[in-house]
C-alpha cells in the first residue's frame, strides 16, 4: 500500500486546527498528512508561526499534520504546497490526536505501544496532494522516536500481518511535550 502520512482519524475539536506560514525559502514540498516542525520564527506580515515538513526520525519533534492549505490563487497548487513557494497551512496541533500510518514494512502485533519514526523516501503526489511518508519498519521501545503505536488496522483490503500493514498512531515527542525546551 503506498503511504499517506499521517491520516488523522477526525479533528478532536476545531481549534486544535492552526494556521502556519511555510516559508519561500524552504526549498521542500509539502503535502496533505505532512509533518511539520515550527522553525522559530513568525511570517512578517501575518505575525503566523513559521514551518517547514518535519525531519524524519529518532529525537525530531513534531508541531502537527497538515490538513488543508489556504487559497492562493494557484488552482494548479490548489492540493499541495511547490517547493520554494510562500504558502499557508493549516495543520492538527493536538498532542493527543489519532492518525492511520502505513508502514514501510510489516509492524508485527507484538509492537502495539512501541514507537517508529517517520520516513520520507517516498516524495508526495501532485496529483492526489497527499503525502508519501511512512512509518520506518524498525519499531521499538525507544522514547525518542516519533510516533507511538497504538493499534494495527484491520478491515476490508487492510490484512493487519502484511507488509505495508497499516497502525493507529499519535506523535510520540510533540514539540509542546513538557519535557521541551521554553523561551
Amino acid at each position: 500500500m503506498p503511504g499517506f502520512g499521517l491520516k488523522p482519524f477526525g479533528v478532536r475539536r476545531p481549534d486544535d486546527v492552526e494556521a502556519f506560514v511555510v516559508p519561500a525559502s524552504d526549498g521542500t514540498a509539502l503535502f496533505l498528512h505532512d509533518a511539520i516542525i515550527v522553525n522559530g520564527t513568525s511570517d512578517a506580515t501575518s505575525g503566523r508561526p513559521q514551518a517547514i515538513r518535519a525531519t524524519a526520525g529518532a529525537t525530531n519533534r513534531i508541531t502537527g499534520v497538515v490538513v488543508g492549505f489556504e487559497n492562493d490563487g494557484n488552482p494548479a497548487a490548489a492540493i499541495y504546497r511547490v517547493a520554494s513557494t510562500l504558502r499557508t497551512v493549516r495543520a492538527i496541533v493536538h498532542k493527543a490526536q489519532r492518525y492511520a500510518v502505513v508502514s514501510a514494512g510489516t509492524i508485527a502485533a507484538t509492537d502495539v505501544s512501541a514507537r517508529g519514526n517517520l520516513d520520507h523516501s517516498t516524495a508526495g503526489s501532485a496529483y492526489t496532494g497527499l503525502s508519501g511518508a511512512v512509518m520506518n519498519a524498525t519499531e521499538a521501545a525507544t522514547a525518542t522516536f516519533q510516533l507511538r503505536i497504538h493499534r494495527l488496522i484491520s478491515g476490508p483490503g487492510l490484512d493487519i500481518a502484511a507488509a505495508g500493514n497499516v497502525a493507529e498512531v499519535s506523535i510520540n515527542i510533540p514539540v509542546d511535550s513538557d519535557d521541551s525546551a521554553g523561551v
